[in-house]
């Protein structure tokens, strides 16, 4: 029997690998899926949120090979190769080549600290990165389409972490680096869904480091990095003053207190008198660290665990088999519809950067693509 394919490629090879970001793309539009895969275009510009997430993801890996000194150097050695291309794109809560140098280093030290209180562990190099695959039709017209599968991390859960009605103590964590919240409802994911599908492992969830403004303000929550006086290293603090008449020492410094409440009461101190210096003082003392701003930072790392049920498990399979029927008819009728909008809530089109091929504009298309002739999963 002759092997099938999903599509016939720019180099026009027939492509029998399928993925969950390739069911993903189709879904979005069927058009974006096509110039993408197909006719090899390509975003010209790069963005510095990928690249800066792939330098931690081998920096986390290496992290676990040999510790947080090395995970250092290796995201510092990553990160150095971009410090003067003007080519990458960075958002507002991303800022700069500097300012993401500082956050990798922070959340780097940061996992050092609350790795070991997680409930999974990591127990080799050979956890991540872990590929997967499955023929999806075997015996059938779709013959030899294979779907694809590469997870960040196959972890354990801890001894008790294990759900009572579960006998499988592995975990599938997905390793996000970005500026958006970790998401609360974690068994609703497609991708971790098709995961646990592929892998058979019920538990799965997000690794998810997130990025936040480095400016420092007046009651902003921070986890401090080093032991700071009384304050152990992972403890969640408060800004307590930015004010240099406030510290009686030569910056970069910062207070922290323990409690929310206690910025306000701090604040709460006023005037210029020796009896309100006093007071001021006495609560410094009682209440405030002075520490270095380098012992301090305000990203954040969570972890957030769910359980896919065999039903989900199975309406992932059913999904991905459906997508992988329609991108094979689509190849056969050679036709890939437009599938976005310019109106809220259906303007995926604003911000495509293949607007400018599908609105027939030649200047935009090369402004923002280019022709390439890689194969993508």
């Amino acid at each position: 029997m002759t092997k099938a394919s999903l599509y016939i490629n720019a180099k026009g090879y027939g492509v029998t690998r399928h993925s969950y970001s390739g069911s993903s793309e189709y879904n979005h539009c069927a058009r974006l899926y096509y110039l993408k895969r197909i006719a090899g275009w390509s975003e010209r510009k790069q963005s510095a949120a990928m690249q800066f997430g792939i330098a931690m993801e081998e920096a986390h890996r290496e992290f676990h090979a040999t510790g947080l000194l090395q995970s250092l150097a290796v995201f510092e050695h990553l990160w150095e190769k971009f410090k003067d291309n003007k080519e990458l794109e960075y958002s507002d809560r991303n800022e700069s080549w500097d300012a993401l140098n500082l956050t990798g280093q922070e959340l780097l030290r940061l996992y050092a600290i609350k790795y070991p209180k997680f409930d999974f562990t990591i127990p080799s190099t050979e956890s991540f990165q872990v590929q997967r695959s499955y023929e999806v039709f075997p015996g059938s017209e779709l013959a030899g389409i294979e779907l694809i599968s590469y997870m960040d991390i196959i972890g354990k859960l801890k001894a008790g972490r294990v759900a009572p009605d579960l006998k499988d103590d592995r975990v599938i964590l997905d390793m996000k680096v970005s500026t958006a919240e970790c998401p609360v409802l974690v068994a609703l994911d497609p991708q971790l869904r098709t995961y646990s599908m592929v892998e058979e492992i019920p538990t799965v969830g997000f690794l998810w480091f997130k990025i936040n403004s480095r400016n420092l303000k007046r009651g902003d929550e921070v986890t401090v990095l080093e032991q700071s006086g009384h304050i152990s290293p992972g403890t969640i603090g408060y800004v307590l003053s930015e004010d240099k008449n406030d510290i009686p020492i030569t910056p970069p410094s910062i207070y922290l207190v323990s409690a929310q409440k206690c910025v306000d009461d701090f604040e709460a101190i006023k005037g210029a008198s020796k009896e309100a210096k006093a007071v001021r003082e006495k609560f410094i003392a009682d209440f405030g660290v002075i520490v270095p701003i380098s012992a301090i930072t305000r990203q954040e790392i969570e972890v957030r665990m769910a359980t896919i049920s065999d039903e989900g498990r199975e309406d992932m399979r059913r999904q991905i088999e459906q997508d992988i029927i329609r991108i094979h008819h689509a190849s056969e009728e050679d036709f890939w519809p437009q599938q976005g909008g310019v109106r809220f809530p259906n303007n995926k089109c604003v911000t495509c950067a293949m607007r400018g091929i599908c609105s027939g504009n030649d200047k935009l298309r090369d402004e923002l693509v280019m022709r390439i002739q890689e194969e993508i999963i």
